[in-house]
């Protein structure tokens, strides 16, 4: 029955035609599309799968990083936790050492208040006993300063004056009166000289106990207005340790064959506004005496005009000039010091010489027109020198020997007849120096010197003119 009933379907059916539908083409095609497109929808699907995948992953990451902060964090807080404990209990420990330290403080301090107000409230009454005593002691001395006029308690002036209108004629009386006076440590005297000139015919000897509480001063204004005169005689001696506050502000003349101011045996003076002339030796220093000087020296006309030797000191703060002397105008040996700001020294035979281990240092230094060398360096000693002029010297300008040193910066050698610079087995620096127009060696060097001279600069005279011998070292 049903393949009649097969056969029967197909016998009412029109037969297939062998040519496309267009309708089932269509379908075809628009089937395809949309798998097409189904297919592309998968696959974006998929990389939004993927990266959705990715994202979790590091998700998961990041959550398990965290979860290791977290597991840090909580280690870090139990340690601060334990650390934050053991402070609490430190700390604790330590306020309760602060408060027992305070504690004792406190008492120290009282007992140290109670013990400075009992120490002032004795203080004041020994003040108040000590003004007592004092006071009686003064008007004691006042009742009594008619019957003991040797004792000088406040500052006082004695007017010395030829002419008889002071309170002594002569320096000599007015030292006699001095050997039985007394200076108290708190006043002063001034010998005072009046205007004219003063002539004495014996030294006058500077050996005070108190001789640092006594001035000697002329005319403050003009120094010149005030000589004092020394025939025959030396004039000033101080010796033995002894000193003198000052002498200041006038001309001391004397001659040849005396000295104007011995100054010996550990003594100390100081000069201020002094022209000393005339002397054999205007002002020696010897056996460990010091000379300090003051504003303006000027020591001339003498042999020398400042000799110092065995063990000399010589300071000057200001200008020390010396000039016209005979022989030197600083001479200084046997281990002496000149320690001077300023000095000129012209028109001598020698203007400075040091020898046999002396030494000398002088920022500011002008030689010149002297008839031998400007400045003679031997036997061992020293001399620094800087802003040095050693000009128009009949001489060399500087000679130096036997292991002598000088040390000298930018320092101007001219003019100088028998040359610049001379150095006998000793040493020199002369950095920056200017050596011009000497009538012979700008340089002369020899038996084993050795002499620095970089930057040195040569006119006249040049470089060629520059001598040193096979044992000598010149340095550039």
């Amino acid at each position: 029955m049903y393949a009649l009933l097969f056969v029967s379907c197909f016998e009412d059916t029109a037969p297939l035609s062998s040519e496309p539908n267009e309708d089932v083409l269509q379908d075809v095609h628009t089937l395809k599309e949309m798998l097409e497109q189904q297919s592309n929808q998968l696959q974006s699907l998929q990389e939004d799968y993927e990266l959705l995948l990715s994202e979790y992953n590091t998700i998961i990451e990041q959550n398990q990083q965290f979860n290791q902060q977290l597991t840090d964090l909580s280690a870090s807080h139990d340690l601060l936790t334990s650390d934050y404990d053991y402070f609490v209990v430190s700390q604790q420990e330590r306020d309760d050492v602060q408060d027992a330290d305070l504690q004792s403080l406190s008492s120290a301090h009282t007992t140290l208040r109670s013990e400075h107000d009992a120490f002032v409230s004795g203080q004041e009454e020994l003040d108040a006993n000590q003004d007592a005593e004092n006071l009686e002691l003064w008007t004691s001395l006042q009742d009594t300063q008619d019957t003991i006029p040797n004792v000088i308690m406040n500052d006082v002036t004695w007017l010395i004056d030829p002419s008889g209108a002071g309170d002594y004629i002569s320096l000599s009386d007015a030292q006699t009166a001095l050997m039985n006076t007394f200076i108290l440590p708190s006043a002063l005297l001034t010998l005072q000289l009046a205007d004219g000139t003063h002539t004495l015919s014996s030294v006058v000897r500077l050996d005070h106990p108190n001789g640092d509480r006594i001035v000697l001063q002329g005319n403050t204004q003009d120094p010149s207005a005030v000589v004092l005169d020394f025939v025959a005689s030396n004039g000033f001696q101080l010796w033995y340790g002894n000193a003198i506050a000052q002498i200041k502000n006038l001309q001391i003349t004397g001659t040849s064959d005396h000295s104007g101011l011995i100054i010996q045996h550990g003594s100390t003076v100081t000069l201020e506004n002094i022209h000393m002339s005339g002397f054999g030796n205007c002002l020696l220093v010897q056996y460990g005496g010091i000379a300090a000087l003051l504003e303006t020296n000027i020591f001339e006309g003498c042999s020398n005009g400042v000799r110092g030797s065995k063990g000399a000191i010589v300071y000057s703060q200001n200008d020390l000039t010396t000039q016209n002397n005979s022989s030197n105008g600083i001479n200084l040996s046997s281990g002496s010091i000149l320690d001077a700001s300023t000095v000129q020294s012209s028109d001598n035979n020698y203007g400075l010489t040091l020898s046999t281990h002396s030494f000398a240092t002088i920022p500011d230094l002008e030689i010149v027109n002297n008839a031998e060398d400007g400045v003679l360096v031997r036997h061992n000693s020293t001399l620094f020198m800087n802003n040095a002029v050693l000009h128009d010297n009949a001489g060399w300008g500087l000679k130096l020997s036997n292991d002598s040193q000088v040390a000298a910066r930018e320092a101007l050698f001219s003019n100088n007849t028998s040359g610049g610079l001379v150095s006998y087995d000793s040493y020199g620096d002369f950095f920056g120096s200017t050596f011009e127009n000497n009538d012979s060696y700008g340089l002369f060097v020899e038996k084993t010197s050795s002499v620095n001279h970089n930057s040195a600069v040569y006119q006249g005279h040049a470089i060629e003119d520059t001598h040193a011998d096979a044992t000598s070292h010149l340095f550039e």
